[in-house]
């Protein structure tokens, strides 16, 4: 029953740590899609990248996370204005890991007065 103590302990996953990876967490995105914005109706649309760190320093394995997800709401308004997600992806045991995270943001009001807009 030792062994096996000990075996379990080195092998369940540890909650990682994940923090931005700089002071100016997103990015430019690659995909080469245009970014919208309009007046009338009141919207945007474009795609940029989070520039975020993994710390697996408590992992003695290395993580599979089937999929990580985000969701971006505005500070003042509490709409959401950004959503992304990645899958299938491992990070190395005992690390701190930089990783994009690709983000898709949408965003449609009525008019350009709408607060989220301004």
């Amino acid at each position: 029953s030792l062994r096996i103590a000990i075996v379990i302990a080195f092998t369940i996953p540890r909650v990682p740590g994940f923090a931005f990876a700089s002071s100016s967490p997103l990015k430019n995105a690659t995909d080469g899609i245009t970014p919208e914005f309009s007046r009338t109706p009141a919207n945007f649309s474009f795609n940029a990248d989070l520039d975020l760190q993994v710390d697996t320093g408590s992992n003695f394995l290395p993580l599979k996370f089937s999929r990580l997800s985000a969701e971006l709401f505005d500070l003042q308004t509490q709409n959401l204005v950004a959503t992304g997600n990645i899958t299938g992806r491992s990070f190395p045991a005992k690390k701190f890991t930089e990783f994009l995270l690709p983000l898709n943001f949408t965003y449609v009001a009525l008019n350009d007065s709408d607060p989220t807009c301004e």
